[in-house]
């Protein structure tokens, strides 16, 4: 027994000192990878969606704890919405899926009724607790000659991309007076690295994607494997202290991640839904890819424009914001942004846009409007904290009552 002892103690020694003499290793390696030390909890979180964190991640809706997919349900149109109510459901959600109030089943004679579309930066910009922001403002402080107040509705959604919108306006355009669209930077992902997908490939954020086979089961187990592991991570905040813990747990969600991606590549086939809008195989350049992508948004947003015109609905299409353009980062966020290389092709795409008002398309270039801004508003690569979104927001009221005639009360 003594003997067992001594042998036990010595290998637990003896791990402790190759767990202490790893972690000085790792601390070094990042060190010099990272230009200063930060935290693996803090590396989870700088990769992360917006949307996957900060309560999302786990979701209490009755009583139940939920996974941030756990929020979403499939759509017949549009792909997939949030639950409205149940186990999991997200807060404020309408009847067709989307946050705010629901949308009036006959149009309002006295209510100017305005649709937001756009992607979670749209989506979250209208988080009210009962109506959106914009609604707040515009019944506040301003008025439209011939109507008695505003409705603002929503059809933006996390990861939502062209035609998204544009079907919305198709659906919706008989109750509609305004349509504001904020978007870009979803559509630009398809432009900056189509990877076979056409545009018009419709939005998959990893887990929430429809199951049609066997492959699409495998992928789906890999996503879900992927987001346990993460789910682990945030929450073992004392593991998280060893940095030896965050290497193995990243190295299982890139397998995880890695495997659902050559899983999806391998899925392009007649039987698979995403099949309808891939490249074909011997379409490989890239630059033709971008080409034909950008085009095709293009169309998109002329058709959105043209249902609009048909139905008498005032219209405006902002792209938005992005970090790739701030002359200075903070340097909280310096650390969360991530890549910026993308800024000529993005700035590229934004005149192309802008070049629709030839046409009579009415598109405002907001991509810069944080250029100048000194106090960090973007949290992540794309998505702003709270004053960021008054900024936008107060950018967004201020072109509205230039263009569509809003006027002071």
């Amino acid at each position: 027994m003594r003997k067992f002892s001594i042998r036990f103690l010595a290998v637990s020694l003896f791990l402790v000192i190759g767990i202490f003499c790893l972690e000085i290793v790792l601390i070094g390696v990042d060190w010099i990878r990272d230009g200063e030390l930060i935290s693996p909890l803090e590396k989870v979180r700088m990769k992360l969606n917006t949307n996957q964190v900060d309560g999302n991640v786990l979701i209490s809706g009755n009583g139940e704890e939920c996974r941030w997919l756990d929020m979403f349900r499939s759509h017949p149109y549009v792909m997939y919405a949030k639950r409205a109510s149940g186990d999991c459901s997200d807060h404020n959600i309408n009847r067709q899926g989307f946050v705010g109030p629901d949308y009036p089943v006959e149009k309002l004679d006295k209510t100017f009724t305005i649709l937001v579309t756009g992607g979670s930066v749209a989506e979250s910009l209208m988080v009210g607790d009962r109506v959106t922001p914009l609604e707040t403002i515009l019944n506040r402080e301003y008025r439209m000659d011939g109507f008695a107040g505003f409705r603002v509705i929503v059809g933006a959604m996390a990861a939502s991309r062209q035609p998204s919108a544009m079907i919305l306006m198709a659906l919706y355009s008989r109750i509609l007076h305004g349509y504001i669209s904020l978007d870009g930077f979803n559509e630009f992902e398809l432009i900056n690295s189509p990877g076979s997908r056409m545009a018009g490939h419709p939005a998959d954020p990893f887990v929430m994607q429809g199951i049609s086979n066997t492959l699409d089961v495998g992928k789906y187990l890999f996503a879900r494997c992927d987001e346990l592991l993460l789910r682990t991570q945030l929450k073992s905040t004392m593991a998280m202290k060893l940095r030896g813990f965050y290497y193995v747990t990243q190295a299982f969600r890139d397998l995880c991640r890695v495997s659902a991606a050559r899983m999806a590549a391998r899925s392009f086939d007649d039987s698979h839904y995403m099949s309808y809008f891939t490249f074909p195989a011997e379409v490989r350049d890239l630059e033709f890819q971008r080409r034909f992508n950008s085009a095709q948004f293009l169309q998109y947003i002329r058709t959105t424009s043209a249902i609009a015109k048909a139905n008498g609905i005032k219209e405006l299409h902002i792209v938005q914001p992005v970090p790739a353009f701030k002359k200075v980062l903070h340097e909280e966020e310096r650390r969360r942004v991530q890549d910026l290389s993308y800024g000529p092709l993005y700035k590229k795409m934004a005149q192309e846009w802008m070049a629709l008002n030839a046409e009579g398309v009415p598109v405002v270039n907001m991509a810069g409007l944080f250029d100048d801004t000194q106090a960090a508003v973007f949290v992540d690569r794309i998505h702003l904290s709270n004053e960021g979104k008054e900024v936008l927001l107060a950018k967004i009221v201020e072109t509205l009552v230039a263009q569509w005639g809003l006027k002071r009360k």
